[in-house]
């Protein structure tokens, strides 16, 4: 069998390429913040509310996502989802969530997310939109979303919660 020698550049090339392609892209905004798997949630067209996750790091000090906001939606609220007699219920969070410091914050379907309400244009998987998350110490930062299945971020980044857990 000859080896052809010539395939080992492609094939380092293919498999880079590949390693890049499933690597979320992570957004780093002064003060230690670190945005990363920023997801909306594909909708149908006729829904007009969808919701959006993301994961954020603080190697900073502590600070609060006091709230978020579009222009391609009505509104945008922080909510949270708790059990409650069996049933798990969604709830708008006016204080929004404490991000303490080497910490992350996990914004994931089935716990706490953000919603968009009453959408102004249709979205579509692959589209990137974007959204200001307002924070009580470090100011506003504007992040880029990616419309896509937000289950490929539970796949990357585990089952688990990790709501305050600690770098």
């Amino acid at each position: 069998m000859n080896f052809n020698y010539r395939m080992i550049p492609i094939a380092f090339i293919f498999i880079l390429v590949l390693n890049v392609a499933n690597c979320s892209e992570k957004t780093v905004v002064g003060d230690g913040l670190i945005f990363d798997q920023a997801v909306i949630r594909p909708i149908p067209e006729t829904n007009i509310t969808t919701s959006g996750y993301i994961s954020i790091t603080n190697h900073g000090e502590p600070d609060r996502l006091v709230s978020a906001n579009v222009d391609w939606a009505e509104a945008c609220e922080i909510h949270s989802m708790k059990e409650e007699a069996g049933m798990m219920k969604m709830r708008k969070v006016d204080e929004g969530f404490p991000i303490a410091s080497h910490s992350s914050l996990i914004l994931k379907p089935g716990g706490n997310h953000l919603m968009f309400i009453n959408l102004k244009r249709k979205i579509k998987l692959g589209d990137s939109l974007k959204v200001r998350l307002n924070f009580e110490k470090m100011g506003t930062k504007e992040i880029d979303f990616q419309v896509a299945d937000p289950n490929s971020m539970d796949s990357q980044t585990g089952s688990e919660s990790h709501e305050g857990h600690k770098h």
